[in-house]
């Protein structure tokens, strides 16, 4: 390596020297005489540990290198690209390579992650990389106002998506000291980093790296470290200058003194280092009974030369097989070969320098970085999970340990006993009253690969056994956007003025014409309200009085979660004094949740698993499943009523439905809404029926099967004709199969037996946000306001108005002419009537009038989901549009693009600026994508989400894991015209394709016998 010259040299070794140390030659370490040492015991510092050379593994030393250092300049400066240009700034390296996804390992535990941290602090420390501000409050310290030249900040781009929102310019970062500013190393050739503990295995995290800072920690009393008494439990000695340690809020907050300063970084560091701590108590205090002649220093002496042994065959046996592997670890010489370990092994070797090199301090050992988890959770002595605390909050304040009660100053609504904390650490135990978590099974018993999904959706992944599960947030294609950051409906950007009136909006921007559509039924669109049912539910948004009877409550009566819209007093149908507002709570999100992950912003919570797995038949979780199953014959609940199978009345019928009448009914199934409407409960009763003909039909073909498994393969064929639907006959309807194709969503096949193995168990299925509160929610414009009943001619005989059914199924059961039953008028209906013309309009029905309950008039639907979305914290339309791969609008007319001209001058009234405009209505303007229903955003959000449904899910019909080829190829024979045919067998004839209109030419109507049927022969066991 070629030097500087001499002269630069030591200029700047100077100017390091004079910034960074003030220790002068004369108090260096001098070389110890290794023959005053104990040889029995390890010195605190290192230090003769190798008496040839008694440095070597000492604190305050030089990292080793494996390779040859590479400065800009031979000395010091860091190193540039190999065109001479600096290298990439890390922030901008770190946002485009390195995602932010958590995936919980399915096997490995958080002590495992903390254990290495543990290690890595008792192997290797920077020295003095604290304590200087390069970086003050995230602004650039000016070099000539006393900034060190070993400030190495890193800079933030102004277009960080995340701390350019907060003003933070960049990171503070200072160098490591090294040999060139302490003068007790050599100062010649490139600089080396000084590590400031000890390279051994020796809990100096415990025990310190001098002899001096050992001493501070014994009592010189029976060999013990010293412990203060609290709350019942030792704990370690609080440090003397708390404030400079630790992020402490006032005098009732602990910051530990410990061997390592670093020990309060977090609260599960903080306990790991306690548990070595009070271990080598325990350890003292059975030693001074075995021995009792045994005096002070020989107690401390020999309990810490076993809570040493005991840590390093720990790290060697338990920890290091983890993340390295046995096999490598024997290969390397880490581990002596299995079988063949002796009483010891003597592999010493004086000539091994055990100093710790850069290389592993300072890149390999980080990559476990990636192991850190978010949230810390908190889990009861039952080992159910009770809630979790972010990690942020608490680093450098250990205190939150030693809690067993609410926390002072701790928001209310997060609900978090900080005993539960205690608990999981086994510090202590004190009484919860957190309000019990959902119990997820293990998934070890899914360890060989179960053939049956789980009812919660949990170890569908055996990556992260919660992927998809019930009760979880919904993940986001972009941030949140608050006005406060947290959860606070967001606000016009430059004014801050509160956005547009959403039920102005709706009447503004959205029209009320009736446009029938030219080719599909009605069953198309109810289709999609059932998917939607199935992948997303809004948590808890029901049950609040924030509008009673359409009338506002007096200020400071305003239940917390309400967000009424408000409806203005000139309001062409809902106006003059009869309706003050429509009611709205908010969705439940992680803030009020102790379940989930709180990391301070609010994230909406969905209650049904996110796979397409009909949950709105089956239930969310194995108590609810359990509950509509019959346990007979793998047969579902149903109750015959007037020669038919039908749901189970609900115990809860009063307040789920409308029971206005002797006739109405309200059905027990796994999903509440599926009362919501007549259409919408027919179809569920679709996919009931469908499961017991299956369980019939097994039952005859294996009579060898009993319940559970006629049950579990009959769900499992179920579910299976259903996605076939889904992806085979409804969305390329909406997406176009071309888009579909492009998008990973389809797969072209050269026969029906052959899969399409694209399961990927590092794919999240959680619904986007987006898609679920908006993308999804545009085909509401499909909505038809009178649902027309047909004869067995095929002509209508009547209607019923939408709003008059609303959670009133029972109008299903009903007979009418030549006592044909409603049910099959209304099925016949489904597969004649054409749904409304996706576009800019919505039906009269769904505009001012749905939910009414027999009142004059209900609620906007249109202006429900613009409020729903500034609920949930959507970013921008123009966010959106960049996101979905459009160019970001800078004025009005960057918008034409995708809208019209004649929508983009309606928003421009409305909002002040392109920034303001929602994606809740904007998306919902846009120009219909080639081929396509929607527009290239919602297109977009679409498409990613459904690629993910089945890319994510293990037991997706496709993917050759499941199925054979010839149970395969039957499974993609089904259609919805079928299975209507199977369940109200009075329809006789159906179109090919019940989503289409019928067409004699292309679609034409047929004896439902003529339809293919899924024949489940394959399915029988020789």
């Amino acid at each position: 390596m070629t030097y500087l010259p001499s002269i630069i040299t030591t200029g700047i070794v100077v100017l390091l020297w004079s910034s960074g140390s003030s220790r002068a030659q004369h108090d260096c370490p001098q070389v110890p005489d290794c023959a005053q040492s104990d040889p029995r015991f390890r010195t605190l510092d290192g230090t003769c540990n190798n008496p040839n050379e008694p440095l070597q593994g000492a604190a305050m030393r030089p990292y080793r290198r494996l390779v040859a250092a590479e400065y800009a300049d031979g000395l010091w400066e860091p190193p540039l690209a190999s065109s001479g240009s600096p290298m990439p700034n890390a922030r901008r390296l770190s946002l485009a390579l390195f995602g932010e996804t958590e995936m919980q390992h399915p096997r490995h535990t958080m002590v495992s992650m903390q254990f290495g941290q543990l290690i890595a602090h008792d192997v290797s420390f920077t020295a003095d990389a604290f304590g200087m501000q390069c970086c003050a409050d995230g602004k650039m310290v000016p070099a000539e106002v006393a900034r060190s030249p070993r400030c190495l900040p890193i800079e933030v781009a102004r277009d960080d998506p995340v701390m350019s929102e907060e003003g933070i310019e960049c990171l503070n970062m200072v160098r490591t000291k090294t040999t060139l500013e302490d003068p007790c190393q050599g100062r010649s050739g490139p600089a080396e980093q000084l590590s400031s503990v000890t390279s051994y295995l020796d809990l100096s995290v415990v025990y310190g790296n001098s002899l001096e800072q050992s001493n501070e920690l014994r009592t010189f009393e029976g060999g013990q470290m010293r412990v203060e008494r609290r709350h019942g439990r030792d704990w370690p000695p609080y440090y003397p200058n708390r404030t400079q340690l630790c992020d402490v809020k006032d005098e009732t907050e602990a910051c530990y003194l410990t061997g390592d300063r670093r020990a309060n970084q977090s609260p599960h560091l903080a306990l790991l280092q306690i548990a070595f701590l009070v271990e080598h108590n325990r350890l003292a205090r059975e030693l001074a009974i075995l021995n009792r002649h045994w005096d002070d220093e020989r107690l401390f002496q020999e309990a810490r030369q076993i809570n040493i042994a005991q840590y390093q065959a720990i790290v060697y046996y338990e920890w290091l097989p983890i993340y390295m592997g046995r096999e490598n670890l024997v290969a390397y010489g880490v581990l002596p070969e299995a079988g063949s370990e002796p009483d010891f092994e003597d592999d010493y070797d004086p000539g091994v320098d055990a100093t710790v090199s850069n290389a592993f301090g300072n890149a390999a050992l980080r990559f476990f970085h990636n192991l850190i988890a978010g949230h810390l959770d908190l889990v009861e002595e039952s080992l159910q999970p009770t809630g979790s605390i972010r990690l942020s909050d608490w680093l450098d304040r250990p205190s939150v340990l030693e809690f067993c009660q609410e926390y002072p100053g701790m928001s209310t609504t997060q609900h978090i006993r900080l005993c539960s904390l205690a608990v999981v650490f086994l510090i202590g135990k004190c009484h919860s009253t957190i309000e019990s978590c959902p119990f997820v099974m293990s998934c070890e018993e899914d360890s060989g690969g179960s053939p049956y999904r789980s009812a919660d959706g949990s170890c569908n992944s055996r990556y992260n056994p919660l992927y998809g599960t019930a009760y979880r947030p919904y993940r986001r294609l972009l941030p949140a956007k608050y006005a406060d950051g947290v959860a606070e409906p967001a606000r016009m950007v430059g004014s801050g003025a509160a956005m547009p009136n959403a039920r102005q909006l709706s009447m503004a921007l959205f029209g009320e014409t009736e446009q029938r559509d030219v080719r599909s039924t009605i069953v198309n669109m109810q289709f999609g309200q059932l998917v939607a049912h199935d992948l997303s539910f809004t948590a808890d948004v029901f049950g609040g009085r924030c509008c009673p009877g359409g009338q506002a409550l007096p200020d400071g009566q305003l239940p917390a979660r309400c967000l009424p819209v408000a409806v203005p007093p000139d309001d062409p149908v809902l106006g003059n004094g009869t309706v003050d507002c429509m009611g709205m709570l908010r969705t439940r999100t992680s803030l009020e949740y102790p379940c989930a992950t709180n990391y301070g912003q609010a994230e909406q919570l969905s209650s049904v698993t996110a796979f397409l797995d009909l949950s709105i038949v089956y239930g969310n979780s194995e108590t609810q499943m359990a509950g509509l199953r019959s346990s007979a014959h793998g047969q579902m609940l149903v109750e015959h009523r007037n020669g038919s199978d039908w749901p189970p009345n609900n115990p809860n019928a009063s307040t789920l439905c409308q029971m206005l009448e002797e006739s109405d009914v309200c059905y027990h199934t796994g999903d509440l809404r599926s009362n919501q409407s007549p259409h919408l409960a027919l179809l569920q009763i679709v996919f009931l029926l469908e499961h017991n003909r299956l369980a019939r039909e097994l039952a005859i073909l294996n009579r060898h099967w009993d319940d559970e498994r006629l049950f579990q393969e009959a769900r499992k064929i179920n579910i299976a004709q259903y996605q076939a639907i889904v992806y085979g006959e409804w969305l390329p309807i909406y997406m176009g199969r071309d888009n579909m194709l492009t998008g990973g969503l389809l797969h072209p096949v050269a026969d029906d037996e052959e899969p399409v193995p694209d399961y990927d168990p590092l794919v999240d299925p959680t619904v986007s946000n987006e898609f679920g509160t908006a993308a999804f929610r545009y085909f509401h414009n499909m909505i038809v306001g009178q649902l027309d009943m047909y004869g067995d001619t095929g002509d209508p005989i009547g209607s019923l108005r939408l709003s008059d059914r609303l959670r009133r199924p029972g109008i299903l059961e009903q007979q009418q002419q030549r006592r044909a039953s409603n049910r099959v008028l209304l099925a016949r209906g489904m597969v004649n009537q054409p749904h409304d013309t996706p576009n800019g309009h919505l039906s009269p029905e769904a505009k001012h009038y749905l939910f009414r309950n027999q009142r004059t008039v209900g609620v906007d639907l249109k202006a429900i989901d613009i409020q729903r979305a500034r609920d949930h914290g959507l970013a921008s339309y123009n966010e959106y549009r960049m996101w979905s791969g459009l160019e970001r609008a800078t004025g009005w007319s960057d918008l034409h693009d995708s809208l019209p001209e004649d929508a983009v001058t309606k928003l421009a009234r409305w909002y002040a600026t392109v920034d303001d405009v929602e994606l809740a209505v904007a998306g919902a303007l846009e120009r219909h994508h080639p081929g396509a229903t929607v527009g290239r955003t919602f297109l977009t959000i679409l498409l990613e989400q459904f690629r993910r449904t089945r890319t994510a899910d293990r037991f997706f019909y496709e993917n050759g894991a499941h199925f054979t080829g010839p149970q395969l190829a039957q499974i993609r024979r089904a259609s919805i015209g079928r299975l209507l045919c199977d369940a109200v067998p009075e329809l006789a004839r159906m179109q090919r394709n019940a989503f289409f209109l019928p067409d004699e030419l292309g679609n034409p109507v047929r004896p439902c016998g003529e339809l293919e049927e899924v024949r489940l022969a394959p399915w029988q066991e020789r």
